[in-house]
């Protein structure tokens, strides 16, 4: 056989062994078999190094696992072999937003969508990158798109975000039910393949819990729920945590792996196995911590592995599934008039839905304002929100704030240069000097708690509030200034406040927020008295942890008892005993 022939039929013998390899460790993807899913297409391309799909997908693998350097190789080497493939463009895209390089992020979703206009995974990933950089015209432009293929009822718009990100721009809550309803379809499991309901364990007998999270690290979640898991009465309660994020060693996981009667490392189980796992563990109620968040696994709750599945803390919406049973809110966070927008029964915990820690050190290190870069004589107003949730109009109100109260300044997280620049730059178009954006630098977090109470007044954000951000701030005894939206997370600072007992500064409308934050810098009598009520923040309702627990533990024994008896009340409020 003449060698050109030989190496022909070689070749062709590599290619068919290589796409059987990919559509192998494709589906081992869709089973949640992350592990195996890697191996095979690794093997797929060492078999074919011209396998540009299998590159492209073992790429977004490698990004999940924060493997960036071997992503970035393996589609540096597919976009050379084929550019012309709107998903490496895709996957390039969200490596770049990874990295914090936003502006090549954006050029790389819009490769993808001039190369095929319905790619809507370059659709909706562009939202992130131009809020992160505060790029207020590219996002409203972008978002505007979305908007006119809902309003023209065309039924593709939903695929065009994904759920976690409609929690993040101005949707009503019906449009974010709608985004999750869909989403919730991808994990929804054939009948076969998800376990029938089953009774709680007999009444009297401990409940077992399992939290499931990718969070055990140090993380914004994990700094509210750290005291969560050790307070739990074990008469009541037996304390199941189930991590599906790579392994970590601080005192914060030590402290909740302590907290816990079983610590299970599932990061490496597939689907199937985690949740048989959890049924094997004779789990009662299985506590989502994650929603559709980053680092998410829904196709796990979405196996029914346990009796009754609840949304907590870390979700801020309706997950939209019928997998999850309950959410765990309050009245402010989703009051009675909103039942209608979620798929979840509500759970209604008699003080804010959010546990707090109240163990969370403070460094004991004295700082100046002049330390810190701020004016001593003036009005120092913050908002140590992430970029993304600054939006035009939270940015020109607090701009109309600054000049109505001319010796202020506003204290602001860096979060990356563009919106840095971005922020000055729009500070200066509204008559604002730049030099009044003071910006800090992210620093450890009881370093940073104790360079809060230099701030005097915490601006909150309108889209989306200061969640952990809120709780911080009232911990370090800052006052915080909200104005409440429609939404699950546009409320939740309205949540935290009215625990805290500071519910004078929440605010209806932004004519109201905008005077009451002038009020508040201009009257220190007002101001003082609200510091003076956070002196004593560690006995409010909401840093009262173990208070919180019992709580909880009320709300899981009241859904068992009604899971036992066949009884699914719309909601269910708990009072403290």
């Amino acid at each position: 056989m003449p060698r050109r022939v030989g190496k022909f039929i070689e070749s062709g013998i590599r290619r068919l062994l290589s796409r059987r390899l990919g559509k192998a460790a494709h589906a081992a993807w869709r089973d949640g078999d992350i592990g195996r899913a890697v191996r095979t297409y690794e093997r797929a391309i060492a078999v074919n190094r011209k396998d540009v799909e299998s590159m492209g997908e073992l790429a977004a693998l490698y990004l999940g696992f924060g493997r960036h350097d071997e992503a970035l190789s393996l589609l540096q080497t597919a976009l050379r072999l084929d550019p012309s493939i709107p998903g490496l463009h895709v996957n390039l895209g969200n490596l770049r937003l990874m990295q914090g390089n936003f502006p090549d992020a954006i050029d790389a979703y819009h490769h993808a969508l001039n190369l095929d206009r319905s790619n809507y995974s370059a659709y909706g990933n562009c939202f992130r990158a131009h809020m992160e950089m505060c790029d207020w015209a590219g996002f409203e432009k972008h978002f505007q798109g979305l908007l006119d293929l809902r309003q023209a009822g065309d039924p593709t718009w939903v695929n065009r975000i994904s759920a976690y990100m409609s929690l993040l721009v101005p949707l009503d809550r019906g449009a974010q039910l709608e985004v999750a309803k869909h989403a919730a379809r991808d994990y929804e499991v054939a009948p076969g393949r998800a376990w029938a309901d089953t009774a709680l364990r007999s009444p009297g007998a401990r409940l077992r819990v399992g939290y499931l999270s990718c969070d055990f690290h140090d993380h914004a979640t994990m700094h509210l729920a750290a005291g969560l898991f050790g307070k739990h009465d074990r008469s009541r309660v037996e304390v199941f945590a189930y991590s599906m994020g790579q392994e970590s060693s601080s005192p914060l996981v030590d402290r909740v792996r302590v907290g816990c009667d079983k610590f299970r490392d599932i990061a490496n189980l597939s689907a199937l196995e985690a949740a048989q796992l959890i049924r094997r563990d004779g789990i009662d109620i299985l506590v989502d911590m994650k929603g559709y968040t980053g680092g998410s696994r829904p196709e796990i709750s979405a196996m029914r592995p346990a009796p009754i599945q609840v949304s907590f803390l870390g979700y801020p919406g309706t997950m939209g599934a019928r997998f999850i049973d309950y959410i765990v809110a309050d009245k402010e966070v989703i009051p009675e008039a909103h039942f209608g927008d979620y798929t979840e029964r509500v759970i209604w915990m008699p003080n804010s839905y959010q546990v707090t820690d109240n163990e969370q050190p403070i460094s004991a290190v004295k700082r100046s304002r002049a330390d810190c870069g701020l004016p001593d004589a003036e009005f120092v107003f913050c908002s140590f929100n992430q970029s993304y949730k600054i939006d035009r109009r939270t940015f020109n109100c607090w701009m109309r704030i600054l000049h109505r109260v001319p010796r202020s300044v506003l204290w602001l997280m860096a979060n990356n240069p563009f919106a840095v620049a971005r922020l000055s730059a729009a500070a200066a178009m509204a008559g604002v000097a730049p030099a009044r954006l003071i910006f800090a630098r992210p620093e450890d977090k009881t370093h940073h708690l104790a360079r809060l109470g230099l701030a005097d007044l915490m601006l909150d954000t309108f889209v989306v509030n200061a969640h952990t951000t809120t709780t911080d701030a009232l911990w370090a005894g800052l006052p915080v200034l909200t104005l409440q939206g429609d939404t699950f997370a546009s409320r939740v600072a309205a949540s935290v406040l009215t625990a805290c007992g500071t519910e004078q500064t929440v605010c209806k409308t932004e004519g109201e927020y905008e005077d009451a934050a002038v009020a508040l810098a201009t009257d220190n009598g007002r101001l003082g008295a609200i510091r003076s009520q956070l002196k004593d923040r560690a006995s409010t309702r909401l840093f009262d942890t173990d208070n919180y627990v019992s709580d909880l533990e009320n709300a899981f024994d009241i859904i068992g008892g009604l899971r036992n008896a066949g009884e699914q009340p719309r909601h269910v409020a708990v009072t403290t005993i």
